[in-house]
Parts: C-alpha cells; sequence; structure tokens
C-alpha cells in the first residue's frame, strides 16, 4: 500500500493519478505543528472525498475524539492521529477510546 500526504484536492488528484492506495488530508483543524496552516475543517475533506471518490482518504490534524464522527460523515475513511494519542497521558486507553469512536 502506497500512501500520500496531500492538502486539498490537487494533490489528491495527483495522488490518484499516480498510483496512490491512499491519502492523509490535512491540516483538518489547526495544530501546532503545522501552526502557519489554517485547519480545512470537514468541508475540506469533504471536498477532496467528491474530486477524487475512489481514493481512500484518513483526515490528519487536530483530530479529537469529538472530531471524528463529523470527519466520519465528511466521507473520510479514518483519521490519522498523533497528539490525541502520545500526549494524551494514556496512550493505551486513547488508541481504545479511538478506535471505539471510529467503531460506530
Amino acid at each position: 500500500w502506497i500512501g500520500v500526504s496531500t492538502h486539498g484536492v490537487e494533490e489528491a488528484h495527483a495522488a490518484s493519478g499516480q498510483g496512490a492506495d491512499f491519502a492523509f488530508t490535512g491540516t483538518v483543524y489547526a495544530t501546532p505543528s503545522h501552526p502557519s496552516r489554517e485547519g480545512a475543517g470537514p468541508d475540506g475533506v469533504r471536498a477532496v472525498v467528491r474530486a477524487v471518490p475512489s481514493l481512500p482518504l484518513l483526515a490528519i490534524g487536530g483530530v479529537t475524539f469529538e472530531r471524528v464522527e463529523e470527519l466520519l460523515a465528511a466521507g473520510a475513511h479514518g483519521v490519522a492521529v498523533i497528539r490525541g494519542i502520545w500526549r494524551s497521558g494514556d496512550p493505551e486507553a486513547a488508541v481504545k477510546r479511538y478506535l471505539e469512536v471510529l467503531a460506530c
């Protein structure tokens, strides 16, 4: 599987055309790791999904437990999370919680 990091519709189109199996898209919400990027929000995810429906999409950037549902509703196949797990105080419990939210 080959995944590509994208930041919008044009990059997702290019990734799909170059044979990517899936793409990450973000930054979805503002995050300290990319301070110069505004978050695209669920509408940004929705735009990429509509433009490249054959490319499975994972939303990344500022994803919290509370935001997973709206990202899935926007068409994301899943989410990618770093800070929400490593900075949670209990990474194992955080992973379990994300998995529970994703299973709904």
